[in-house]
């Protein structure tokens, strides 16, 4: 086969191998940035008695904070900070490998390109695994993904209101998970697990809300009057025009990013605000009554399969039109697409999105190692890297749409057992034989 099975423990040591080779690198290049300008300085606030919030800034949830000081615990030296903040975070990107060849498993097929996904992951995306806080979201929602298409909800919400709690972003692929509750008008089902999510966030955010109710949630309106991010979809349009026309606009620091400033930035940042929770809404509400036009079942493992796709397509579009797309971005969307690639999938389709993907991450390698910081000289090499990189992102959120239309599509042919993931359809047995 083209993609060999590869065992997690396998796969496992090939990561270690590469974190290895990785943190001395990053030493050798300084390429710790948030880890050793943020997190370490949160943590000894933290390791102080200082709350965050209250006592000092701090722009992510509350359980973001956890990660960050568990490596402070063990030492007060920045640079043995860092390599500890490496391991913690392979060791979770591990408990994603895992869940991933659970999915495998279930699935009845090998495992070969669900892994590739997650090698690109942790090559292309390499310095912002080990050294930025996305692995930890991302890998709740692998983890609730797995539990959701087992039909074990409440525990689906808990892992994904965890990754919540660390990053806003799965936030905007919760609603995605009702519409099974909502297409069988289980209407107190979907109350009980908005329940649940709610429990589970002002749980964690209890002790902050009970030392400064005034601030317990200021990460939530961090970003609200933010600019437009340079490496974002819009920017990256706008940034190339300004090559042809260089007074467009102008680059200014905020927000702890670099922003692009101007007339048309300033009224596509504006926009943008609207913008983007209608395109959210829009994609919930095309799945929902397209999957209550053509159900059979209304809770089949294929009806749970598309749900999971329209949550990534979620995640996707959240990313091409949300004022903001940093390079660890890469990370969402990489290990996110591994679901792109089950056995009962469109294999023309699947096929597109992993070459896809596989350009995604070269680019977004080049764009996060090379050329980032050439964007603020407004270079135009480093512009066209993003620029690229975004034109894929726009390409894979829309194969992604394409999968979820004609599974649903294909739905009435899944109607059968519940009892596992659907095997092979007659469309995808020939590709999956390449």
């Amino acid at each position: 086969m083209l993609f060999p099975d590869c065992s997690t423990s396998r796969f496992a040591k090939i990561s270690l191998a590469i974190v290895l080779i990785l943190i001395p690198i990053m030493f050798y290049y300084g390429k710790w940035a948030d880890a050793t300008d943020h997190y370490f300085t949160y943590a000894e606030y933290v390791i102080s008695g200082m709350v965050p919030y209250r006592d000092f800034d701090f722009e992510y949830p509350p359980l973001a904070m956890l990660f960050m000081v568990i490596p402070g615990l063990f030492t007060s030296n920045r640079d043995v900070y860092c390599i500890l903040y490496a391991f913690q975070s392979l060791a979770f990107f591990i408990v994603g490998v895992y869940y991933v060849g659970l999915i495998a498993k279930k699935n009845g097929t090998h495992n070969g390109r669900m892994m590739l996904l997650l090698l690109m992951t942790l090559a292309m995306a390499n310095i912002f695994v080990i050294a930025r806080n996305d692995i930890y979201p991302t890998v709740f929602c692998i983890m609730s993904f797995y539990y959701f298409l087992n039909k074990k909800y409440a525990a689906s919400w808990v892992l994904l209101c965890l990754g919540v709690m660390t990053k806003m972003y799965p936030l905007v692929l919760a609603p995605a998970l009702f519409i099974p509750f909502l297409i069988r008008k289980d209407y107190f089902g979907a109350l009980r697990g908005i329940a649940v999510c709610v429990a589970v966030c002002l749980l964690i955010s209890l002790p902050f809300i009970i030392s400064d109710p005034s601030t317990a949630f200021s990460y939530l309106t961090y970003h609200l009057d933010r600019g437009l991010q340079i490496e974002s979809v819009a920017s990256s349009f706008i940034m190339f025009f300004n090559i042809f026309d260089p007074s467009l606009i102008s680059v200014s620091f905020g927000y702890g990013s670099y922003n692009i400033d101007g007339e048309l930035p300033d009224i596509i940042a504006y926009s943008l605000n609207y913008v983007l929770p209608l395109v959210l809404l829009a994609i919930f509400a095309w799945v929902l009554v397209r999957l209550y036009r053509v159900r059979t079942h209304a809770d089949t493992v294929h009806v749970r399969i598309i749900v999971v796709l329209a949550s990534l397509e979620v995640v996707l579009a959240f990313m091409t039109f949300s004022k903001v797309f940093s390079a660890q971005y890469v990370i969402w969307a990489l290990m996110l697409l591994t679901i792109t690639q089950f056995a009962c999938l469109n294999g023309r389709i699947k096929n597109e999105i992993l070459m896809l993907a596989f350009l995604y991450g070269i680019l977004s390698m080049i764009n996060g190692d090379l050329t980032c910081t050439y964007l603020i000289q407004l270079n135009t090499v480093a512009i066209v890297v993003v620029l690229l990189r975004n034109i894929v992102q726009i390409a894979l959120m829309i194969d992604t749409l394409r999968l979820i239309s004609f599974e649903i599509d294909s739905e009435k042919g899944h109607a059968g057992s519940d009892d596992g993931f659907p095997a092979e359809t007659q469309s995808t047995t020939i590709n999956e034989k390449i």
